[in-house]
């Protein structure tokens, strides 16, 4: 009974530290939170919310990328006086779209001009592509093929007897096989009438084209490169929607601008649009409409002429000639040949057709693969 007394005052001196404590922690978070609001910095305190959970410092430089009040001011990036000179807010870029970016576009093509490098506070290269296609049309011309059919295969007559005088059937214009229509054996055959030029004769026509070369790296009237930050943007010192972002160099115009792969609609944040492209489709051409001419200077001559008891070739080939020096026909006796074939080989030589009719260039070389660049104006 005699050591109670000690022992409440040991609890009560225990209670009165963890209290003493408590409000110690309770000071020294409204003395954090007053540094953090005060104006003129007259507090050093542990800002909440800094990046790197440090203190901010009086004095200190604002840091315009990172979000957070560097120098006691309560003012954050783009809305502390020391960054506006360099940063200032802008539009985020909407979903899909990325940057904000500064965009060259240079003119003056082909060849296709060329950009300036990125360089701060923008050196990071995002895009480059090229707009109008430069290039020259077809160069079109009518060509004509060589001669088809043009030669008349020779009439050779046929006859039973051995001396050309009972005729049996003429096959008129033999060129290769076909059979005689004599029905009785073939003793004899003569040729009547010589190979000649055919008015059928004719050559294929088609249209020539000469496709000037295009260089998807060089043939452009226009260039186009973007240039970013390199790092992610923050809303620091903005408002809702907006990004702190170095102003961009004053030879620019139209400014900031987003871009997106395809061919994209803007928004109304970044309205004014630019199309690059990354190479061409190259579909030039020549139109149809080209003919010819009958052909003209074709030369006939018969190699050979024969009878035979099949088609082609057979047992009882007689090859039979005359006529070939314009002299009169010869008779060709052979063995009795039943069921007779005609045939005669033609060498057509020299000869050729004029083009006629028109032809003119077509086609085009459309760009392809889009990205569009959406500017502010």
């Amino acid at each position: 009974m005699i050591g109670r007394p000690n022992v409440a005052r040991a609890v009560g001196a225990r209670r009165c530290r963890h209290l003493l404590a408590i409000l110690a922690s309770a000071i020294a978070a409204a003395v954090i939170a007053a540094g953090c609001r005060a104006v003129d910095c007259t507090e050093t305190a542990t800002c909440a919310g800094s990046a790197d959970a440090g203190a901010c410092e009086p004095g200190r430089m604002e840091d315009c990328t990172n979000g957070v009040d560097d120098n006691c001011d309560g003012l954050v990036d783009c809305a502390d006086p020391q960054c506006q000179p360099g940063y200032r807010c802008a539009p985020e870029a909407p979903a899909g779209f990325q940057g904000p970016v500064v965009l060259y576009d240079e003119s003056g093509g082909p060849p296709a001009p060329s950009v300036p490098p990125c360089e701060a506070p923008y050196p990071s290269d995002q895009l480059d592509g090229y707009d109008a296609p430069s290039f020259q049309a077809s160069s079109c011309a009518c060509q004509c093929g060589s001669v088809d059919r043009g030669c008349i295969g020779p009439a050779i007559r046929t006859f039973t007897d051995n001396t050309c005088r009972n005729s049996c059937n003429l096959a008129s214009a033999i060129e290769g096989c076909a059979s005689d229509a004599c029905t009785q054996p073939v003793q004899s055959a003569m040729i009547v009438t010589p190979p000649a030029v055919s008015a059928a004769g004719s050559c294929s026509a088609s249209a020539q084209a000469t496709v000037p070369a295009w260089d998807a790296a060089r043939d452009w009237g226009r260039s186009g490169r973007a240039c970013g930050t390199g790092r992610s943007l923050l809303r620091g010192g903005c408002s809702t929607a907006q990004v702190c972002t170095p102003r961009p160099p004053s030879t620019l115009a139209p400014g900031l601008c987003v871009f997106e792969s395809g061919d994209a609609s803007c928004p109304a944040t970044y309205p004014g649009k630019h199309t690059y492209f990354a190479g061409g489709s190259d579909s030039r051409s020549c139109t149809g409409g080209c003919r010819c001419d009958p052909p003209t200077g074709v030369t006939c001559t018969l190699i050979s002429a024969a009878i035979s008891s099949s088609c082609p070739g057979g047992s009882g080939i007689s090859t039979m000639t005359g006529l070939e020096d314009g002299g009169s026909p010869k008779c060709s006796a052979f063995s009795s040949t039943p069921t007779p074939f005609a045939s005669a080989t033609l060498a057509p030589s020299g000869g050729s057709c004029a083009p006629a009719g028109t032809t003119g260039p077509t086609g085009t070389v459309a760009p392809t693969t889009p990205t569009t660049v959406c500017c502010a104006q």
